[in-house]
């Protein structure tokens, strides 16, 4: 990349077609390749490449279609996290800077626009820039909501159905909460004779927090095993 900016500065191109390459990448990433061409070229094209670099710098990010990590995709469980930042921030009364600043006093940084976005991806389809959650922020936002994480993963009532990223049909909704409270599996096969909520109960939950129902074979069977309903 590094070349063909300095090739086209020595034909002589358009302005136009400096200012195309750099928007092949990310508003940070084409700055930091304009300021290191700078370095690389001889006085007359380092004039040029600030020249582009001023006018780069102007451009809403907005207009960039092109990025390198391409366009942000949420699936239905980060459509739902997004929905309930949302729905939790409104409920208290609070504005983006207040939130904010709550995740800035639990060493959490995240600014108004980061909020903004991570919002924005509540709406399917949207063409609004969207932010992804990562695990750090989930949690941060669950404390400052006061909140169990799984508040910020399904929708706010166990009627009807929920979509969960992973699964390819909508499940009850009930069933989702309890799977996200670590209750039950998040589906049980047709016939099940307690093996699977077994195996869900003891992967899922610590020893001090297992508890097995005796009224199945297997979990008797594990009861027994676990001297009395706790292993």
């Amino acid at each position: 990349m590094y070349s063909e900016l300095r090739g086209y500065l020595s034909r002589g191109k358009p302005l136009v077609f400096h200012r195309s390459i750099l928007s092949r990448f990310s508003r940070r990433r084409a700055c930091i390749i304009a300021r290191a061409c700078v370095m690389m070229t001889t006085v007359r094209q380092a004039g040029a490449i600030r020249k582009i670099l001023r006018i780069f710098e102007k451009i809403s990010i907005d207009s960039i279609e092109i990025m390198t990590t391409g366009r942000i995709e949420l699936g239905a469980s980060g459509r739902a996290v997004a929905a309930n930042v949302k729905r939790l921030r409104q409920a208290r009364g609070w504005s983006l800077r207040a939130l904010s600043e709550a995740l800035d006093g639990v060493g959490r940084k995240l600014s108004q626009d980061a909020i903004n976005k991570i919002e924005n991806g509540s709406e399917k389809d949207t063409a609004k820039q969207i932010r992804r959650v990562d695990v750090d922020d989930l949690v941060a936002l669950a404390v400052v909501f006061q909140v169990n994480p799984s508040t910020l993963l399904l929708p706010e009532t166990i009627q009807g159905e929920a979509e969960v990223t992973g699964v390819d049909h909508p499940l009850p909704a009930e069933d989702a909460w309890k799977w996200a409270d670590g209750q039950r599996p998040l589906e049980i096969p047709q016939g099940d004779d307690g093996t699977a909520r077994l195996d869900f109960t003891r992967w899922a939950r610590p020893q001090g927090l297992r508890s097995f129902n005796i009224t199945t074979s297997a979990g008797k069977a594990a009861a027994l095993g676990a001297g009395g309903g706790d292993g």
